[in-house]
């Protein structure tokens, strides 16, 4: 059986890391300084609407129309970039305590995810395991975070040969790329996204923020290599990604294909509600978070009705609960 696992930032604050947008405005607003009045420009916005920022990418797009020039958002744009690598390359630095524990219980959670599917579902789900003869898990994960962390996980998990016939990592897809010489991939999903449209179609606007652009045009092969993960894979598992708008394509891509192939969608978001009370508020909860999912792909009304019944949820963070906490 080959899965697909799609993790983003809730799986590093389920390992106790600071990797929430929150915490790296602290770092930028009060501890790094810049004479570039454009850079001082971006600061004083974010600190002015900080309760409006959580979606830090989005904003960006947002926040052209309050700069004329291409050159003066790219070189705010820059700043704040750089001192984000810089953040993330000294919490990516930090020891995960208990790995080898967290490894094997990162393999427990995979193998056995259905455990915490709700009794509709774990039915459905039975009776579409029994047509896959390998029984297996070959498994692909893509990975939105910058962090090595799913690398250290998985290279600490090839100490347990107890886990070799039941499970595989194949690959490991970094979609926005790591905290390396390449740099970061950081924007949006494109040029609609940025609100300033005399500078949305400048070609050093493209190359710096639209994301999909930049993998294409630069990083070869990533795109593709992704694409194909989700083709082949019988199912994927969304962990702790907040299906953003400014990633679209990959949420309307994997909709697509589960639309027009027999696959499912296993919808784990990073949260912290409280398991609900009874039938019927669990029936409301999990409703949610199917149209959630679903309407974050962007599809067809027709591609609607065919992915929602396949669209599984997994309630109150139940995957992935490594006990760590930050600060």
């Amino acid at each position: 059986m080959r899965i697909l696992l799609i993790v983003g930032n809730g799986f590093d604050l389920n390992l106790g890391l600071p990797t929430s947008y929150s915490h790296f405005y602290k770092y930028y607003l009060e501890h790094t300084e810049s004479r570039n009045e454009h850079v001082n420009k971006l600061k004083t916005i974010i600190k002015d609407d900080i309760e409006n920022w959580s979606d830090l990418e989005l904003k960006l797009g947002e926040v052209t129309e309050q700069f004329t020039s291409p050159n003066h958002f790219i070189a705010a744009f820059r700043d704040l970039k750089k001192h984000l690598t810089t953040y993330l390359e000294t919490v990516n630095s930090v020891e995960i305590p208990n790995i080898d524990k967290i490894s094997t219980q990162f393999a427990d959670d995979i193998i056995g995810f259905n455990k915490n599917l709700d009794p509709k579902y774990t039915t459905t789900y039975n009776s579409f395991v029994q047509n896959i003869t390998d029984k297996k898990i070959t498994l692909d994960i893509l990975t939105f975070n910058y962090t090595d962390t799913i690398e250290n996980i998985a290279d600490q998990l090839e100490t347990h040969p107890e886990y070799a016939d039941k499970i595989a990592i194949e690959n490991i897809y970094h979609i926005h790329q790591q905290l390396n010489e390449l740099g970061i991939i950081l924007g949006v999903n494109d040029e609609n996204q940025i609100q300033n449209k005399s500078l949305s179609f400048h070609p050093d606007i493209k190359a710096t923020m639209i994301k999909p652009y930049i993998n294409s045009e630069y990083v070869s092969g990533t795109d593709n290599e992704c694409k194909q993960a989700i083709d082949r894979a019988n199912m994927v598992i969304l962990f702790g990604v907040s299906l953003g708008a400014t990633d679209r394509m990959w949420w309307n891509y994997i909709g697509n294909q589960v639309s027009n192939n027999k696959k499912l969608i296993i919808y784990c978001p990073y949260e912290k509600d409280n398991e609900p009370l009874d039938m019927s508020e669990v029936i409301i909860r999990n409703n949610a978070l199917i149209t959630r999912c679903a309407n974050n792909m962007y599809l067809s009304a027709n591609e609607y009705s065919v992915v929602t019944p396949k669209i599984y949820p997994i309630r109150a963070n139940r995957m992935f609960k490594f006990g760590l906490t930050h600060n």
